[in-house]
């Protein structure tokens, strides 16, 4: 029968604390993150963050109403803001012929 590759009985986190030594975790966790592990550098970047936040709000907001602006506009030059009974509707001429040299039987 068929037998899945997959193991599922597998822990991948058993296998990297039982197997690996300190110099392979060492090589995992970057040591530099460590060290910018400090109040300053999170306020720092947390405003950041925060600022990021708000441009992205704000440039999201101005974008939405550009558009809104621009479909407005649209929607209004064909014509499609205004109700259907508010609609001006052109009346067609209908142009009689006029047969002139028949005569009535």
């Amino acid at each position: 029968m068929y037998q899945s590759p997959n193991n599922f009985d597998f822990d991948p986190n058993e296998n990297l604390v039982n197997s690996s030594s300190s110099e392979e975790l060492e090589k995992l966790i970057d040591s530099s993150d460590l060290d910018n592990i400090s109040k300053k550098n999170i306020t720092k970047h947390k405003k950041y963050l925060e600022k990021l936040f708000v441009y992205l709000i704000g440039f999201g907001v101005g974008l939405g109403l550009l558009l809104a602006l621009i479909l407005t506009m649209v929607l209004h030059k064909f014509g499609l803001l205004e109700k259907p009974n508010d609609m001006k509707i052109k009346p067609q001429k209908t142009e009689v012929l006029k047969l002139e040299g028949i005569e009535k039987q």
